[in-house]
């Protein structure tokens, strides 16, 4: 092992679960691996992050899973599901595979979606958020490619359905039963989603929320949503008697960087909460989504910005921080010696090369595949063309790593 590398490739306790590394797969859409008629993972899903954990990845976030029918009602279906049994088989086989090349995954829990944040250019899908907000995209502040082609394509964002009390308890309650079965199904943890503008962000926000009951106005009220939720998914590891091996966390933006939106402060002050009622990490986005995707998906001049995040949050929070896009190695091994529980999270450079870990730990940094940050195959393609697989520009094995035998775990013996 390099020695420059040494403390990213230490292990790292996330509450009762060790990660062998400080190095973690972000969400990644990969619907396009479904089942059909059940919408959960089939193996070449299970076999796409088998690759990674083989490149050393160490921790793998599976990408937002709908928790209740409520999701894929108004979003088309565009999620995994994980709220009736016959959901868990697909989820157990990917589990399985994770855990049997050495690998910890974490499952993240989308109840509610997208949020205001679903565009319907056919018009037949109503977004449901926490306020009737509409969002205002600025195309100075899309992501590369957006503005050519994405923002052409949506041009219609519309009003979001202002969602119910009642069917904010519903939801909440969704977390309990999504996290049994997420037990069931072999994960280390489950994450609540409340990142970059998405449902669970649109509580979180002072611009995305103006609720007149207990889940919005004040920074209590609007934390309600997550708090809940957070104490709906120990209520269940409780039940489960799952203590000492399953963890919950939450997935913020660092800042919102809109005007009036979330302060690092505000969301520092946000993750103090959650630790109270059980959270065991912090996982940390940039942004407000698609009103400024160019910090959601930052290009190589922002990524600085991200080292400033994990040092900040580091000295600020006393659990494990996950810091998203550090994907050059030098930055990654910067972060790794001055933060001592700051955990690098990639998304699009482990579509790029999932040998990323290995070659950093032998000091083979100049062999690394780079992410050209492009966001054509891997995001703008399936928001485009909804059920169509996802590819990379650069790595033509993306969607094809099932066919490859060294992906799949050996049986066990009898």
């Amino acid at each position: 092992m390099s020695v420059k590398y040494e403390k990213l490739f230490e292990p790292i306790k996330i509450g009762p679960v060790e990660i062998p590394n400080r190095v973690a797969v972000l969400p990644i859409r990969g619907v396009v691996y479904n089942i059909p008629g059940i919408s959960c993972p089939d193996l070449d899903y299970m076999c796409f992050f088998t690759r990674r954990v083989r490149g050393g990845f160490g921790l793998i976030v599976i990408e937002g899973t709908a928790t209740h029918p409520f999701e894929n009602k108004y979003t088309g279906g565009m999620s995994y599901n994980l709220y009736e049994p016959k959901h868990v088989a697909g989820f157990k086989k990917l589990t399985n595979g994770i855990h049997a090349f050495g690998g910890k995954v974490f499952l993240q829990l989308s109840a509610g979606g997208f949020g205001r944040q679903y565009p319907d250019a056919s018009g037949t899908l109503l977004p449901v958020a926490a306020s009737p907000i509409p969002v205002n995209i600025d195309p100075s502040k899309m992501a590369t490619n957006e503005d050519k082609t994405f923002l052409k394509h949506h041009l219609h964002w519309a009003t979001p359905k202002e969602i119910t009390t009642a069917e904010i308890y519903e939801l909440i309650e969704s977390h309990n039963n999504a996290t049994k079965l997420a037990i069931q199904a072999g994960f280390d943890g489950v994450e609540i989603h409340c990142a970059h503008g998405y449902f669970g962000a649109n509580f979180l926000s002072p611009n995305q929320n103006i609720r007149t009951d207990e889940f919005g106005g004040s920074f209590e009220n609007r934390n309600r949503w997550m708090l809940e939720s957070i104490k709906a998914c120990m209520k269940a590891i409780k039940e489960m008697k799952a203590e000492e091996r399953f963890v919950v966390g939450v997935r913020t933006s660092a800042e919102e960087m809109t005007p009036g939106g979330l302060t690092k402060e505000d969301v520092a002050r946000i993750h103090e909460a959650a630790i109270k009622e059980g959270s065991s990490y912090a996982s940390l986005s940039w942004g407000a989504g698609f009103e400024n995707h160019m910090y959601t998906h930052p290009m190589k001049e922002l990524v600085p910005v991200k080292v400033e995040h994990a040092k900040w949050f580091n000295k600020r929070l006393d659990i494990p921080v996950i810091i998203t896009s550090l994907n050059e190695p030098e930055l990654a091994a910067e972060v790794a010696d001055t933060c001592d529980h700051v955990i690098v999270g990639l998304g699009r450079q482990a579509y790029a090369d999932p040998d990323w870990p290995n070659k950093v730990k032998e000091g083979k940094t100049q062999d690394i595949v780079k992410c050209l940050r492009c966001n054509l195959g891997c995001f703008i393609n399936s928001r485009l063309n909804n059920g169509t697989p996802e590819w990379c520009v650069i790595n033509p094995e993306v969607g094809y790593e099932g066919y490859d035998h060294a992906n799949w775990p050996t049986p066990k013996k009898r």
